[in-house]
């Protein structure tokens, strides 16, 4: 995996509540398409994750690139996404989709990926 955000508030914000305005921002920003899929880990649950997949197969969080591929990952169903935090109320505070496109931009280059677009 590579690096991802260096400061600890944007990694809590985008794996917290709100990866999927991550998503839609590096889409918005790359043309890569969306996923999501639950994460299981014995004795602490679940949770559900929305990512991208870069054109090598790997996939792109807040945490980096992970070179993992899973068998059981959806295309992101953006409307469930927003009904579910419309009514859960939006952990990591307020959308706001300028920042998660500046956020997107910088991950990119943290990465290594912008040049990938």
């Amino acid at each position: 995996m590579s690096d991802g955000f260096p400061d600890a508030a944007r990694i809590e914000r985008y794996t917290r509540g709100q990866c999927w305005l991550l998503a839609m921002a590096l889409t918005a920003r790359t043309g890569w398409p969306a996923f999501e899929r639950t994460f299981h880990y014995p004795g602490l649950g679940q949770y559900e994750h929305a990512y991208v997949r870069v054109p090598d197969g790997r996939w792109l969080d807040a945490e980096g690139v992970h070179p993992e591929t899973f068998a059981d990952e959806s295309p992101m169903n953006l409307d469930r996404w927003i009904l579910r935090h419309a009514m859960l109320g939006q952990p990591g505070g307020d959308l706001d989709m300028g920042r998660a496109l500046a956020d997107a931009g910088e991950l990119l280059e943290i990465t290594g990926l912008a040049e990938l677009r």
